[in-house]
Order: structure tokens, then C-alpha cells, then sequence
């Protein structure tokens, strides 16, 4: 998104939580998101893969250069309502926003996150291979800055 803002040309932010194949979730969630993406005054363009065990929702906004700071806002409000109101998140995303949607997945105290610390720091304790990738910082790279809500 930035690096297109700064360009001055056009970009798109998808936005891809997946749910439970049930539907239940998804449908709560998609009243949100049109009214989220509507107030935003942008077209909503969307789509639906849908598997056996989960559904990924995909929502795009198309926008251009003068729109990049309501693009931005939407994007956040998303994330934000996502983790708020039904607990879902991204399952890919901007690199600008990999340690944001780390934390969303926070489950039993951050198990998972502390996992992958763990196996990153074992793998390359230097911390040189893809750095803050998906949010996992080796940790000797780790960010001083602590995120709050």
C-alpha cells in the first residue's frame, strides 16, 4: 500500500480472514465489513474460496493516489473489527502491517507466537533470514517498541 502511495499510482489492500466453513462467522462479519468498506465510500469488490474446513473471504478496494489515506484508514478499521468482534484476522497481509496481525493470534497467552520465536531463535540465532518476516523477529532483533491497542 505505501510504496504505491508514494509512487502516486493506484494499489489495491486485500483483506483475507478465514472462518469456520460453517458460514455463521463469515455472514456476521461481511454485514460488518460492506458497512465498514461502505462509510469508507469506496466500491466493494469481494470474493469467497471455500474449502472443506474453512472459507477465506477476500475483499478488495481499488483505489487511487488522492484516496491512499481513507484506503489506509478502511484497512485498519478492518483489521481492528476483525479481532474485536469476531476473532478473526488476516492469514496474509502487508508487510507493514506482519507484526500487527502477529498479535492478533493470541491465544492461550501468545503459545503459538512463543513457538515460533522459539524455532526462529534455534534456526537463526543471528537473526539475518527474513527479519520480522510475518512478524517473527529472531531475538536478538526483536523490536524495542511495544505495540499497544
Amino acid at each position: 500500500m505505501c510504496a504505491a502511495q508514494a509512487a502516486g499510482t493506484s494499489a489495491f489492500p486485500p483483506f483475507s480472514p478465514l472462518f469456520p466453513s460453517d458460514g455463521a462467522e463469515l455472514q456476521e462479519w461481511w454485514t460488518r465489513a460492506r458497512e465498514i468498506v461502505k462509510d469508507a465510500q469506496f466500491d466493494l469488490f469481494s470474493d469467497v474460496h471455500v474449502y472443506g474446513y474453512y472459507v477465506i473471504a477476500i475483499l478488495l478496494v481499488v483505489y487511487g493516489p488522492s484516496e491512499g489515506p481513507r484506503a489506509k484508514a478502511m484497512f485498519e478499521q478492518l483489521l481492528k473489527d476483525g479481532k474485536d468482534n469476531t476473532h478473526v484476522s488476516e492469514y496474509r497481509t502487508h508487510i507493514d502491517y506482519m507484526d500487527e496481525v502477529r498479535g492478533h493470534f493470541d491465544f492461550n497467552g501468545g503459545a503459538l507466537g512463543r513457538l515460533v520465536d522459539s524455532i526462529k531463535d534455534t534456526l537463526d540465532p543471528n537473526g539475518i533470514l527474513s527479519q520480522s518476516k510475518s512478524g517473527v523477529w529472531a531475538g536478538v532483533r526483536k523490536p524495542k517498541v511495544v505495540l499497544e491497542d
